[in-house]
């Protein structure tokens, strides 16, 4: 199995991102089920092995190319400003209505949640973020993410749920820790 550069890097991105801790040895689970490509990822691991992973990817470079995809489209001061703003709001901030598909996107609580509808209800997709872990994540540097310190947030054992996608009343994608 051939595995894309931009597949490798989300991997490590979702490991460095589903560190965390508790009084015994913290897991970090990732799940991940697409039925339509008949595909099924279950991970189980060490949170401490986080932190390694991101050493031997290369933190270095594994931070250039996020940096190179985030450049290319937005400047991280401008996203730094509005997700100051937009985390102190409870409710929607944003809302798209089309003919066949409707976005959701808003604070509730303590997560940021996306909502996405298409076909008249038939695939909903709900993505929920817990906004503890974007503040840590664009604490980062000027032009730079803060990698390291969502590791540590997540160690702190503080955050356990960090990225469930719900699809058609099913989680194909879910990061947390336990």
């Amino acid at each position: 199995m051939k595995i894309a550069r931009p597949a490798l890097l989300a991997t490590v991105t979702s490991l460095i991102l589903a560190a965390g801790a508790s009084a015994k040895t913290p897991l970090l689970h990732v799940h991940v089920d697409d039925p339509n490509e008949d595909n099924k990822v279950e991970l189980s691991l060490p949170l401490s092995f986080a932190s390694m992973a991101l050493s031997m990817a290369g933190e270095a470079e594994i931070q250039a190319e996020i940096n190179n995809a985030i450049s290319e489209k937005m400047n991280l001061d401008e996203v730094r400003a509005a997700w100051t703003e937009l985390k102190e709001m409870e409710g929607d901030f944003l809302t798209i209505d089309q003919k066949d598909a409707r976005v959701k996107a808003g604070i509730r609580g303590d997560a940021l949640e996306v909502n996405v509808v298409e076909g008249s209800g038939k695939t909903e997709v709900d993505i929920l973020l817990p906004t503890r872990l974007v503040d840590v994540l664009l604490s980062g540097g000027k032009n730079e993410l803060n990698l390291r310190g969502v590791i540590a947030e997540l160690q702190s054992g503080a955050i356990t749920d960090v990225i469930t996608v719900r699809q058609d009343g099913a989680e194909p994608v879910r990061i947390w820790v336990e």
